[in-house]
C-alpha cells in the first residue's frame, strides 16, 4: 500500500511539473504577429483647430508602428494624449481616450488599413487631424 502511495505521489509531482513547464513555455512564446504589422509614415492635416498653430500642431509627416496588430494614435504629444488601438481583421480601427482635469474630454480615432495605406480621423475637443500613412516596405 505504502508503494502505490508513493506512486500516486510520484505521479503526481510529475503531472504538476509537466503543467509548470507548459505554462511557462506558453508564457515565453514570440507575439502573434499581424499582416498590418510595419511602420507607416505619410501626412497629417490639421482639419480643425488651425494648421500650424501652437494648441494644434501640424506634423509635415508623422509615422505609427503598428506591432501584433495594435498601435498607439498621438492626438497631442506635448500633453501625452494618445489612443491604444486594436486593428480588427477587416482592417478597421477605433478607440477613445478621457483626457483633462475633469475627464469630460475625449480623443476619437476612427480609421481603416486598406492595401499598404493607414487612413485615419483623429478628433478631440480642440483640434481634429487627418493621417493618410504609406507602409514602409
Amino acid at each position: 500500500m505504502a508503494n502505490l502511495r508513493l506512486d500516486r505521489s510520484v505521479r503526481c509531482l510529475l503531472l504538476l511539473v509537466g503543467a509548470a513547464i507548459c505554462f511557462a513555455l506558453v508564457g515565453t512564446r514570440a507575439p502573434a504577429s499581424s499582416p498590418f504589422d510595419g511602420v507607416y509614415s505619410g501626412d497629417q492635416t490639421t482639419t480643425r483647430g488651425g494648421a500650424g498653430s501652437v494648441i494644434c500642431p501640424n506634423g509635415p509627416t508623422t509615422s505609427i508602428t503598428v506591432s501584433d496588430g495594435r498601435f498607439t494614435a498621438v492626438y497631442n504629444s506635448q500633453n501625452h494624449i494618445g489612443v491604444n488601438l486594436e486593428i480588427a481583421a477587416d482592417g478597421s480601427f477605433s478607440g477613445t481616450q478621457r483626457y483633462g482635469g475633469g475627464g469630460g474630454t475625449m480623443a476619437r480615432v476612427n480609421g481603416r488599413i486598406t492595401g499598404n495605406v493607414l487612413e485615419a480621423d483623429i478628433t478631440g475637443n480642440t483640434c481634429a487631424y487627418h493621417l493618410s500613412l504609406k507602409k514602409q516596405t
